[in-house]
């Protein structure tokens, strides 16, 4: 049985997606002290662009963090073709989602920005649904 799970391919989708997913969170997770060293600016960039009634904090680009590093860990274990990976992976979308309505409100913009930061992890869970039987039949 396990012979025949190590002969199941994941397919491209599932591996260009990951792999992009995994930029994707790297490059989160490095720019992290870049960002919390220049907070201000970041907060002085908003306000100059009319977008006082809404700074970042400090505890936003870490919970950003642990999110990104959940995702990364989620994905690899997709990889390596473990249904947790799958699970990790979708409830942590779902955090994030609602993380992203209750500190930014809920208004059409929001909606938008969540839907299209909805694409990549929404085709990867596609393809993984369509490939199945390699994460959950076991």
């Amino acid at each position: 049985m396990e012979d025949n799970d190590k002969k199941k391919k994941l397919g491209a989708g599932i591996i260009v997606l990951s792999v992009l997913i995994i930029i994707g969170q790297l490059f989160s997770l490095i720019t992290l002290p870049f960002n919390l060293a220049n907070l201000d600016e970041t907060n002085n960039f908003l306000i100059s662009m009319g977008m006082g009634n809404y700074t970042v904090t400090r505890g936003e680009y870490i919970f950003s963090a642990i999110i990104a590093a959940i995702i990364l860990i989620a994905v690899i274990l997709i990889l390596f073709k473990k249904g947790i990976g799958v699970y990790i992976f979708t409830g942590i979308q779902v955090v994030s989602i609602f993380y992203s309505i209750i500190t930014k409100g809920l208004s059409v913009s929001i909606l938008i920005g969540i839907l299209i930061s909805l694409i990549l992890p929404g085709l990867l869970l596609y393809f993984i649904y369509s490939k199945k039987e390699i994460y959950f039949n076991k």
